[in-house]
C-alpha cells in the first residue's frame, strides 16, 4: 500500500538541536544586515541639501518597519499555519512586492518564532494552573511514512478542558519525535511535560488508543500521579480507551470476512488499498453500483480479471451495510468541531441496537458479521461505561432517567456498572469535589457585596458580620443551609429536557451554572474528556497512525513543537506581542 510521503528525500529527516525530527529546510542563508544599513558617506551626499536629520529619520523608521514586520511574519508563521519556510522564491518576491527594504533571514524568522512560542507558552501555563478545576489529557502518536522500510513517529500530548467562558478547548503540550528504542518512552515522555508545565496535580484522565499506550505505560502513568493528585474513584476513571480506535477495528474486522473478495474488487476497480475505512467502504458502494448496472460483465473483464461470482457480491452487500451503519453513527460523535463526552454512550447504543437486530437475521453470513462487530463494540463499551456513563448523567435530556434505561439493554455484558452504581459513583464523586472546595470560578461565584467604605466582601463570615448579631445569625443561616438539598439533589430530582439533536450542553451548563455551582464543576470536568483521541475525518484512520503536516515536522525539533502548540493555542488563549 503506498504511504504519505513516499517521495520524500532520503535527507527529509535528521537529528537537530539534541532531539530526532524532521531536517530543516529553514537553512540560514540572509543578507548581512550591514548590506541595508545607512552609511556615513551615503548621508554625505545629501549634506547640500541640508536634509541629515530627515534620512536618518527615515532610515531608522524603516529599520523599525522592518522589524516589525518580521516579527509579524514570525507571528503568521506560529498561529496561522503558514509554511516555516520563508525561503521560498515566491513567498520572498511577494513580501519584496510590499516591502523592498524588508530582508527575510530563516535564521532571524526561527529566533523570532521560538521567542514567540516561550511567551506564549507562558500564558498557557498561567491560564492552565490558575484554572479552579481538573484538566483531561490525551495522547497519541502520529507517523511520517518516508518509504516502505522507513517511518518516522511523532508523540503528541494535549489537555483537554472546558474554559471560563464554556468553550471546549484541546491545548497541546508537547510534540516530538518518538524514540522507539525507549519502552518506556511514552509514560517518561508525559511525567516529563508535566513536571515542565506544574500539571501533575490537575490531571485526573487520560486517553490514549491501545497501540500507542500499552496497559503497563498507562498503570506507570497512573501510579506516579496518585502520589501528588487525587484521581476521582480512586484512578478508576483514569485510563480512557480511544472510541476512534475501537469503530476503525470494528471496521477492519467485517472487511477481513471479505479480504478475498476486496482483494479482486482492487484489481477490478480500485487503485490502491485504502487507510481509512469510510474510504474503503466507499469504495465498496461504487463497486456495487457498477456490478448492479453490468460494468463488469463484459467478455474482456471477465477474460482478463476475476470477477466475484453473485454469492460474493451479496457478501460485499451485507458488508457495506453493516459498515455503513457504524459510519452513520461514528458521523454523529466525529463530525463535529469538538465531541463533549454526553454524546457517546446514547449513539453507541444505537449502534449495538442496529448490531443486535442483525445479528438474529436468518442469513448466516450477515448474522455472523454482525455479531463479531457486536463483540469488539461490547467490549469497549464494558471498558468506558462509567466515564460515559457519568458524562451522560451531566446532559440535561439524559440524567439518571437515561442510564437507568440503558442499564437494562446492556444486562448481557458482564461487567457493566448497573444504574445504581452509577448513581452512587457521581454522588462519591459530588462528595469528592465539594470536600475538596474547587474554587468557583470568578464568572460563577464572586459576589458583589461591598463594605460601607466599597470594598468588595468575599468571605461569608464577614458578610453577616455587617449584619446585627451577625455570629450567631451566621451559624443560624448556615444550619438551615445544611438540612437543604443539595444542588445534586435538585438537578437530578428536576425533569430531563425534552430531546433535541441540536441541543448544546456547554451553552446549557453556561446559563445554570450559578443554579449548581457544585454539579456544574463536575459537568465542566467530564464533559471535557476526549472519548477519542482523533476527531473529524482524523478519526476514520484504520489502526494505522494518521500523518502530521509535512511542514511542520522539516521545520527541526524546536520549531515542530512551537508550531504544534502555538497552532493549538491560538483558540482561546489571548496573545498580545509588544516588540
Amino acid at each position: 500500500m503506498k504511504r504519505p510521503y513516499d517521495s520524500a528525500d532520503a535527507d527529509d529527516i535528521q537529528k537537530v538541536d539534541g532531539d530526532d525530527s524532521c531536517n530543516s529546510d529553514c537553512q540560514g542563508n540572509g543578507r548581512d544586515e550591514s548590506e541595508d544599513s545607512v552609511g556615513d558617506e551615503d548621508i554625505r551626499l545629501f549634506e547640500d541639501e541640508g536634509d541629515d536629520e530627515d534620512i536618518l529619520e527615515d532610515d531608522c523608521r524603516t529599520a523599525i518597519d522592518s522589524e516589525i514586520a518580521q516579527h509579524a511574519i514570525a507571528k503568521f508563521i506560529c498561529f496561522d499555519k503558514m509554511t516555516p519556510h520563508v525561503e521560498s522564491y515566491y513567498f520572498r518576491d511577494f513580501i519584496a512586492s510590499l516591502n523592498p527594504s524588508l530582508t527575510l533571514d530563516s535564521n532571524t524568522t526561527k529566533k523570532d518564532c521560538l521567542k514567540i512560542f516561550e511567551e506564549a507558552k507562558l500564558k498557557a501555563k498561567r491560564t492552565l494552573n490558575n484554572m479552579g478545576r481538573l484538566i483531561a489529557l490525551s495522547v497519541d502518536v502520529l507517523t511520517c511514512y518516508k518509504n516502505w522500510n522507513a517511518s518516522y513517529d511523532f508523540m503528541c500530548l494535549s489537555t483537554h478542558f472546558i474554559d471560563d467562558s464554556w468553550k471546549f478547548r484541546k491545548w497541546i503540550l508537547r510534540f516530538r519525535r518518538y524514540d522507539m528504542w525507549r519502552s518506556d518512552f511514552i509514560d517518561a515522555a508525559i511525567l516529563k511535560s508535566l513536571d515542565d508545565w506544574n500539571l501533575e496535580g490537575k490531571v485526573y484522565s487520560l486517553t490514549s488508543r491501545n497501540i500507542d499506550a500499552c496497559e503497563e505505560t498507562v498503570e506507570s502513568i497512573k501510579s506516579k500521579l496518585k502520589e501528588k493528585n487525587r484521581l476521582p474513584l480512586d484512578s478508576r476513571l483514569f485510563s480512557v480507551s480511544c472510541c476512534a480506535e475501537m469503530f476503525g477495528s470494528t471496521a477492519q474486522d467485517a472487511f477481513q470476512e471479505i479480504s478475498t473478495i476486496i482483494s479482486k474488487l482492487e484489481k477490478l476497480h480500485w487503485s490502491r488499498s485504502e487507510s481509512m475505512w469510510h474510504i474503503t467502504n466507499s469504495k465498496l458502494k461504487n463497486a456495487l453500483e457498477m456490478e448492479t448496472l453490468g460494468k463488469f460483465n463484459s467478455e474482456d473483464t471477465r477474460r482478463d480479471y476475476d470477477v466475484p461470482s453473485a454469492d460474493e457480491w451479496e457478501k460485499v452487500r451485507i458488508v457495506y451495510r453493516l459498515v455503513e451503519n457504524a459510519h452513520n453513527v461514528a458521523k454523529q460523535v466525529f463530525e463535529t468541531r469538538h465531541s463533549t463526552a454526553n454524546k457517546f454512550l446514547y449513539n453507541l447504543q444505537e449502534l449495538r441496537a442496529n448490531l443486535i437486530l442483525e445479528a438474529t437475521s436468518s442469513v448466516s453470513f450477515a448474522s455472523c458479521v454482525a455479531k463479531i462487530m457486536l463483540r469488539r463494540l461490547d467490549k469497549y463499551i464494558k471498558e468506558t461505561f462509567l466515564v460515559l456513563a457519568i458524562a451522560s448523567v451531566m446532559d440535561p435530556r439524559c440524567k439518571m432517567q437515561y442510564i437507568e434505561y440503558i442499564s437494562r439493554k446492556f444486562e448481557d455484558i458482564d461487567g457493566i456498572f448497573p444504574s445504581g452504581a452509577v448513581l452512587e459513583a457521581v454522588r462519591t464523586i459530588y462528595a469528592d469535589y465539594v470536600s475538596h472546595g474547587i474554587e468557583m470560578d470568578n464568572s460563577e461565584g464572586t459576589s458583589n457585596l461591598k463594605t460601607e467604605e466599597g470594598n468588595p466582601i468575599n468571605d461569608k463570615e464577614e458578610q453577616f458580620q455587617i449584619f446585627p448579631g451577625g455570629q450567631e445569625y451566621s451559624e443560624f443561616v448556615q444550619s438551615n443551609n445544611q438540612s437543604k438539598k443539595s444542588d445534586l439533589d435538585s438537578y437530578l430530582e428536576e425533569p430531563v429536557l425534552p430531546w433535541d439533536e441540536n441541543f448544546n450542553v456547554l451553552l446549557w451548563w453556561k446559563s445554570e451554572a450559578p443554579k449548581y455551582p457544585n454539579v456544574s464543576k463536575i459537568a465542566r470536568d467530564f464533559l471535557a474528556i476526549p472519548i477519542s483521541v482523533a476527531t473529524s475525518h482524523d478519526a476514520y484512520y484504520y489502526l494505522e497512525n494518521r500523518p502530521p503536516d509535512h511542514h511542520v515536522i522539516t521545520s527541526g525539533a524546536e520549531m515542530m513543537n512551537a508550531l504544534m502548540c502555538c497552532r493549538s493555542w491560538k483558540s482561546g488563549l489571548k496573545i498580545d506581542f509588544e516588540f
